[in-house]
């Protein structure tokens, strides 16, 4: 691991959303990823490890998340934590802690470009990496050319990398446990996200026509 990477944590108990997750965050990000399954790992594993980010999940087994984050804030009140939870809203007094000892909350189904763009706002823009924006030799000297065709990339790797984590977790059996309803939300969303990329790819695509 070279020196400057960032070091992320995720802690979930369900295999498919941990293997998920770091899987489409290598992608993303240039950080190091490690997981745990429980909350008493993942206050040990923060004890020993300098982490710069922590994605923490609320219901998890040996000691739930809301456990895990008052126990780290005793001892580390610099860690940037990200609240990851099925839990459709919080009491006022659950909204204060996340509000205060949080820099944040996902609700499942997450969106990974959100999660993703969060997280270069946290821990600053350089983490954030884009594999499928390679740009073409031919462009070299296009600085206009070569802005369009890196936000067409973008567009496109987003469009990938969603549909390939929906399938990802439907090979590994997450939805089997899952209502029905929640499966076919996060196709929705999917599918909510491909019409709002596709209309800006076409945006993308006149801009190019117009070079």
């Amino acid at each position: 691991m070279e020196q400057d990477q960032k070091k992320i944590l995720i802690v979930d108990d369900e295999p498919a959303m941990r293997e998920a997750g770091s899987r489409m965050l290598k992608r993303r990000l240039y950080a190091n990823i490690a997981t745990v399954d429980n909350g008493e790992d993942a206050i040990e594993s923060v004890r020993a490890i300098s982490y710069d980010l922590i994605l923490l999940d609320l219901k998890i087994p040996k000691r739930n998340g809301w456990e895990v984050l008052e126990e780290i804030r005793k001892f580390n009140t610099k860690i940037k934590i990200l609240v990851i939870t099925g839990v459709p809203q919080f009491t006022k007094e659950q909204q204060e802690i996340i509000n205060n000892k949080t820099s944040g909350v996902f609700h499942k189904p997450i969106v990974i470009e959100k999660v993703v763009k969060r997280i270069a706002e946290i821990l600053g823009a350089s983490v954030a990496i884009d594999p499928v924006c390679t740009l073409p030799d031919n462009l070299k000297g296009r600085p206009e050319a070569r802005e369009i065709v890196h936000a067409l990339n973008g567009i496109h790797g987003s469009i990938r990398i969603s549909c390939d984590e929906y399938f990802y977790l439907l090979e590994h059996g997450h939805f089997n446990t899952q209502p029905h309803a929640e499966r076919i939300e996060y196709l929705a969303m999917i599918l909510r996200d491909v019409v709002d990329n596709v209309r800006r790819a076409s945006e993308v695509v006149e801009k190019i026509r117009k070079l």
